[in-house]
Protein backbone atom coordinates (compact mmCIF):
# COMPACT_ATOMS: atom_id res chain seq x y z
CA UNK A 1 0.00 0.00 0.00
CA UNK A 2 1.16 3.49 -0.88
CA UNK A 3 -0.71 6.30 0.89
CA UNK A 4 -0.40 9.89 -0.32
CA UNK A 5 -1.52 12.20 2.48
CA UNK A 6 -2.72 15.80 2.66
CA UNK A 7 -0.87 18.20 0.30
CA UNK A 8 1.57 15.47 -0.78
CA UNK A 9 2.48 15.23 -4.49
CA UNK A 10 3.84 12.01 -5.94
CA UNK A 11 5.58 12.86 -9.21
CA UNK A 12 6.30 9.99 -11.59
CA UNK A 13 9.33 10.74 -13.77
CA UNK A 14 10.72 7.59 -15.39
CA UNK A 15 11.95 6.65 -18.88
CA UNK A 16 8.81 4.51 -19.54
CA UNK A 17 5.23 4.91 -18.28
CA UNK A 18 4.83 1.48 -16.64
CA UNK A 19 7.65 1.14 -14.08
CA UNK A 20 5.29 1.66 -11.12
CA UNK A 21 4.20 -1.97 -10.64
CA UNK A 22 1.45 -3.34 -8.41
CA UNK A 23 1.91 -6.91 -7.11
CA UNK A 24 -1.73 -7.97 -7.58
CA UNK A 25 -5.34 -6.72 -7.49
CA UNK A 26 -5.14 -6.10 -3.72
CA UNK A 27 -2.18 -3.68 -4.06
CA UNK A 28 -3.33 -0.09 -3.75
CA UNK A 29 -2.48 3.56 -3.75
CA UNK A 30 -4.58 5.82 -1.51
CA UNK A 31 -5.10 9.51 -2.28
CA UNK A 32 -6.15 11.71 0.63
CA UNK A 33 -6.10 15.36 -0.48
CA UNK A 34 -3.00 14.50 -2.53
CA UNK A 35 -1.80 14.85 -6.11
CA UNK A 36 -0.66 12.09 -8.45
CA UNK A 37 1.49 13.69 -11.15
CA UNK A 38 3.18 12.32 -14.27
CA UNK A 39 5.85 14.02 -16.34
CA UNK A 40 5.58 14.05 -20.14
CA UNK A 41 6.38 10.31 -20.43
CA UNK A 42 3.00 9.58 -18.79
CA UNK A 43 1.97 6.96 -16.23
CA UNK A 44 0.22 3.65 -16.89
CA UNK A 45 -1.37 2.06 -13.84
CA UNK A 46 -2.27 -1.62 -14.09
CA UNK A 47 -3.33 -4.57 -11.92
CA UNK A 48 -3.91 -2.80 -8.57
CA UNK A 49 -6.33 -0.18 -7.35
CA UNK A 50 -6.53 3.45 -6.29
CA UNK A 51 -8.78 4.60 -3.47
CA UNK A 52 -9.60 8.31 -3.45
CA UNK A 53 -10.70 8.91 0.15
CA UNK A 54 -10.74 12.73 0.04
CA UNK A 55 -10.69 15.34 -2.76
CA UNK A 56 -7.48 14.79 -4.73
CA UNK A 57 -5.80 15.65 -8.03
CA UNK A 58 -4.37 14.08 -11.15
CA UNK A 59 -1.95 16.09 -13.27
CA UNK A 60 0.35 15.37 -16.18
CA UNK A 61 2.77 17.47 -18.16
CA UNK A 62 1.80 18.57 -21.64
CA UNK A 63 4.51 19.64 -24.08
CA UNK A 64 3.85 21.64 -27.24
CA UNK A 65 6.51 21.10 -29.92
CA UNK A 66 6.71 22.63 -33.39
CA UNK A 67 4.91 19.61 -34.88
CA UNK A 68 2.81 18.02 -32.13
CA UNK A 69 1.25 18.20 -28.71
CA UNK A 70 2.69 15.56 -26.37
CA UNK A 71 0.11 14.56 -23.75
CA UNK A 72 0.67 11.01 -22.47
CA UNK A 73 -1.38 11.59 -19.32
CA UNK A 74 -2.29 9.10 -16.62
CA UNK A 75 -3.78 5.84 -17.92
CA UNK A 76 -5.85 3.34 -15.95
CA UNK A 77 -5.53 -0.17 -17.44
CA UNK A 78 -3.83 -1.34 -20.62
CA UNK A 79 -6.71 -2.68 -22.68
CA UNK A 80 -6.25 -6.20 -21.25
CA UNK A 81 -8.72 -7.49 -18.65
CA UNK A 82 -5.87 -8.93 -16.53
CA UNK A 83 -4.33 -5.43 -16.32
CA UNK A 84 -7.45 -3.55 -15.20
CA UNK A 85 -6.74 -0.93 -12.53
CA UNK A 86 -9.67 -0.30 -10.20
CA UNK A 87 -10.46 3.28 -9.18
CA UNK A 88 -12.71 3.84 -6.15
CA UNK A 89 -14.04 7.30 -5.27
CA UNK A 90 -15.38 7.44 -1.74
CA UNK A 91 -18.69 9.22 -0.99
CA UNK A 92 -18.72 12.99 -1.58
CA UNK A 93 -15.20 12.93 -3.08
CA UNK A 94 -13.98 14.67 -6.24
CA UNK A 95 -10.98 13.53 -8.25
CA UNK A 96 -9.78 16.59 -10.19
CA UNK A 97 -7.84 16.32 -13.44
CA UNK A 98 -6.15 19.71 -13.13
CA UNK A 99 -3.57 19.56 -15.97
CA UNK A 100 -3.05 17.14 -18.87
CA UNK A 101 -5.24 14.10 -19.32
CA UNK A 102 -6.74 10.96 -17.85
CA UNK A 103 -6.99 7.87 -20.05
CA UNK A 104 -9.50 5.15 -19.24
CA UNK A 105 -8.39 1.82 -20.74
CA UNK A 106 -9.94 -0.71 -18.33
CA UNK A 107 -11.89 -3.54 -19.95
CA UNK A 108 -14.00 -4.69 -16.98
CA UNK A 109 -17.29 -2.91 -16.40
CA UNK A 110 -16.87 -2.47 -12.62
CA UNK A 111 -13.41 -0.90 -12.47
CA UNK A 112 -14.49 2.67 -11.76
CA UNK A 113 -16.57 2.74 -8.59
CA UNK A 114 -18.17 5.98 -7.44
CA UNK A 115 -19.73 5.23 -4.09
CA UNK A 116 -22.51 7.82 -4.16
CA UNK A 117 -24.09 10.47 -6.40
CA UNK A 118 -21.74 13.14 -5.01
CA UNK A 119 -18.62 11.23 -6.11
CA UNK A 120 -17.25 13.00 -9.17
CA UNK A 121 -14.34 13.24 -11.58
CA UNK A 122 -13.81 16.84 -12.70
CA UNK A 123 -11.83 17.93 -15.75
CA UNK A 124 -10.45 21.46 -15.55
CA UNK A 125 -10.20 23.84 -18.50
CA UNK A 126 -7.76 22.50 -21.11
CA UNK A 127 -7.74 18.91 -19.79
CA UNK A 128 -8.85 15.79 -21.65
CA UNK A 129 -10.62 12.52 -20.87
CA UNK A 130 -9.58 9.77 -23.32
CA UNK A 131 -12.01 6.81 -23.32
CA UNK A 132 -10.64 3.56 -24.80
CA UNK A 133 -13.30 1.24 -23.30
CA UNK A 134 -16.92 1.45 -22.12
CA UNK A 135 -17.40 2.39 -18.49
CA UNK A 136 -20.17 3.04 -16.03
CA UNK A 137 -19.85 5.99 -13.65
CA UNK A 138 -23.21 5.58 -11.90
CA UNK A 139 -24.16 6.75 -9.34
CA UNK A 140 -21.45 9.45 -9.62
CA UNK A 141 -20.73 11.93 -12.39
CA UNK A 142 -18.07 13.42 -14.62
CA UNK A 143 -17.92 17.23 -14.79
CA UNK A 144 -16.18 19.09 -17.61
CA UNK A 145 -15.12 22.71 -17.10
CA UNK A 146 -15.29 25.17 -19.99
CA UNK A 147 -12.94 24.27 -22.88
CA UNK A 148 -12.15 20.75 -21.71
CA UNK A 149 -12.20 17.72 -24.04
CA UNK A 150 -13.97 14.35 -24.14
CA UNK A 151 -12.38 12.01 -26.69
CA UNK A 152 -13.37 8.38 -27.24
CA UNK A 153 -12.80 5.41 -29.48
CA UNK A 154 -15.77 5.03 -31.85
CA UNK A 155 -18.41 2.78 -30.28
CA UNK A 156 -17.13 3.23 -26.71
CA UNK A 157 -19.36 5.08 -24.26
CA UNK A 158 -19.79 6.30 -20.71
CA UNK A 159 -22.94 5.29 -18.87
CA UNK A 160 -24.03 7.82 -16.28
CA UNK A 161 -24.17 11.54 -15.68
CA UNK A 162 -21.92 13.87 -17.66
CA UNK A 163 -22.05 17.57 -16.78
CA UNK A 164 -20.53 20.02 -19.26
CA UNK A 165 -20.02 23.38 -17.53
CA UNK A 166 -19.34 25.43 -20.65
CA UNK A 167 -17.91 24.59 -24.05
CA UNK A 168 -16.95 20.89 -24.30
CA UNK A 169 -15.04 19.52 -27.29
CA UNK A 170 -16.15 15.98 -28.13
CA UNK A 171 -14.47 13.74 -30.67
CA UNK A 172 -13.26 10.31 -31.68
CA UNK A 173 -9.78 8.85 -31.97
CA UNK A 174 -8.09 5.66 -33.11
CA UNK A 175 -5.69 4.14 -30.58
Amino acid sequence: MLQLDVRFTFSYDAPVPNLLQFMDKSSKIILEEATLHATSIGLELTTGKMEVVDNSNLSSEVIQTDVALIDNGIMFGSGLLADDFEVILFPNVTLNCIVGSMKYNNVGSQTLLMLNDLSCIRFYTGTTLWVYENFDIRPGCIAFDDQSRFMRVAGKNITGSIMPMGSLTRGWFTP
